[in-house]
């Protein structure tokens, strides 16, 4: 019996060697799952935590692409407006050069007519003492003809009726077209047609006399008349 007894004691003692064993590779076993479940949490939180940041950045990301949108808009706009203001350059350059050429065909005409003008004041020059001394010559012409028609008178009533000389025929003048020289003279002019002859009689310049007074910058002004031609008439007319 007292054999069994010590079976059954280290029976015993093996069940609780056993029991002992099972109760530490359980509490070891807890051990492990907090640490596991902690490290679930741990591992939710920090995808909570990526997820929020996946979040933000699509949010950026969206904002960048909208901001990506709007610049590529301003971008289109901005090589439109580019384009526009290239063609108005161009067309600015365009009427430069034209400006330019008639500015330099303006200054050609000024130099003409400035020469025009000195030629004009210098005609006067060289002949104003002759028109200043035209009363006095036509005055004394006139006498001279009174004179001679009074001694003729005298002859005559002394001479015979046979030997008195004729009265002199009273001169007769013929009325003159001037409309229709003026237009004879301009349509002689080169590059002038009656279209545009008919603007400058209609404009007031109806007789030679008034064209020849009529400086280029006043014929210019009258529709149809170029600088050109306007230099043509005034160098026609005055030779």
């Amino acid at each position: 019996m007292t054999q069994d007894m010590e079976q059954d004691r280290k029976y015993l003692l093996k069940l609780w060697d056993g029991y002992e064993k099972q109760e530490e590779e359980l509490r070891t076993s807890l051990t492990l799952i907090k640490e596991l479940e902690a490290k679930e949490r741990e591992k939710d939180r920090i995808i909570a935590t990526l997820r929020e940041l996946m979040e933000a950045k699509d949010s950026e990301l969206r904002k960048y692409e909208v901001s990506k949108a709007s610049v590529s808009n301003k971008v289109e706009d901005l090589t439109n407006r580019v384009r526009e203001l290239e063609d108005t350059l161009q067309q600015e350059r365009g009427r430069y050069k034209k400006l330019y050429y008639l500015t330099e065909e303006m200054d050609q005409e000024v130099r003409s007519l400035r020469k025009s003008l000195e030629e004009r004041d210098n005609w006067f020059r060289d002949n104003l003492s002759f028109l200043e001394e035209m009363p006095d010559r036509i005055r004394k012409w006139k006498e001279i003809v009174n004179r001679t028609s009074m001694r003729r008178t005298l002859l005559d009533t002394l001479a015979p009726d046979d030997e008195r000389m004729p009265e002199p025929e009273e001169p007769v003048f013929q009325k003159v077209d001037a409309r229709g020289e003026a237009m004879k003279r301009l349509l002689s002019i080169p590059g002038m047609d009656e279209v545009k002859a008919s603007f400058i009689l209609d404009a007031g310049y109806d007789s030679i006399e008034k064209l020849k007074k009529a400086e280029p910058f006043d014929l210019v002004k009258v529709q149809g008349i170029t600088p050109t031609l306007a230099r043509k008439i005034d160098q026609n007319l005055k030779e």
